[in-house]
């Protein structure tokens, strides 16, 4: 039973698919895969690949619930240790408290408890926006180049990329990164705008726009996986 990958996006999220054709189905089955990565489809002998993506569109809140609920998965919540700019910080709900703060290796998420995951979510994503931002800025800055739009997403198969036009999309997941990594997925973006492939020129001028390119590599080798697990 061989299975064709595909990816889709839900909630600005890239979701590994995985299409099984099996001779015995006899309708379309869906489930989460059992390492809460993505989702699998099995399908019978008759039916398409287009009938698989039409389920997976029509059934994408089912899935996106499904893998956020994944035993495998640290929901953002009270008395949680989580990673922010590389350092542990421990969130704590404060319901009479206006916002978000960190201090002294805390978060601080007011509100009620009900809401402290999405507040969480939302607090890292609008840093990490502000972070890339000016990060983008300062090194198009340096090589006279402009960005076109800059987007934040929730992707797995990469975390970063440019596209024809310039448009540059991150995983805001990397503001939970230290920060020479988040500075060295930019460097590596922007540097896309010159060159568009991977050739020695493009490595050279990547590595002379990051604060540490060999470290950043080193890094996400052997972490960056974990930042996947989160929320």
């Amino acid at each position: 039973m061989n299975a064709k990958t595909h990816t889709i996006e839900i909630s600005g999220r890239e979701v590994e698919l995985k299409i099984r054709r099996h001779p015995r189905a006899r309708h379309l089955i869906l489930r989460i895969d059992d390492s809460g990565e993505g989702a699998v489809i099995t399908i019978p002998m008759r039916a398409t690949l287009r009938d698989a993506l039409k389920m997976a569109k029509d059934k994408s809140n089912w899935i996106l619930e499904g893998l956020l609920s994944h035993p495998g998965r640290n929901i953002f919540k009270d008395g949680m240790a989580i990673p922010f700019r590389g350092v542990e910080h421990v969130i704590r709900n404060q319901p009479s408290a206006i916002g978000v703060k960190p201090t002294n290796g805390e978060i601080i998420i007011g509100g009620k408890p009900e809401h402290l995951a999405r507040r969480t979510r939302d607090w890292l994503v609008k840093n990490a926006r502000i972070e890339i931002n000016s990060l983008v800025a300062e090194k198009t800055k340096l090589i006279d180049k402009k960005s076109g739009r800059i987007t934040l997403r929730d992707t797995r198969s990469r975390w970063g990329s440019c596209g024809p036009t310039g448009n540059l999309n991150f995983s805001w997941r990397l503001i939970m990164a230290p920060e020479y990594v988040l500075d060295y997925i930019v460097a590596h973006e922007v540097a896309h705008l010159v060159h568009h492939d991977h050739s020695n020129n493009f490595w050279r001028l990547a590595e002379s726009l990051a604060v540490d390119m060999s470290g950043a590599h080193g890094w996400l080798d052997e972490s960056g996986k974990t930042l996947h697990s989160y929320g």
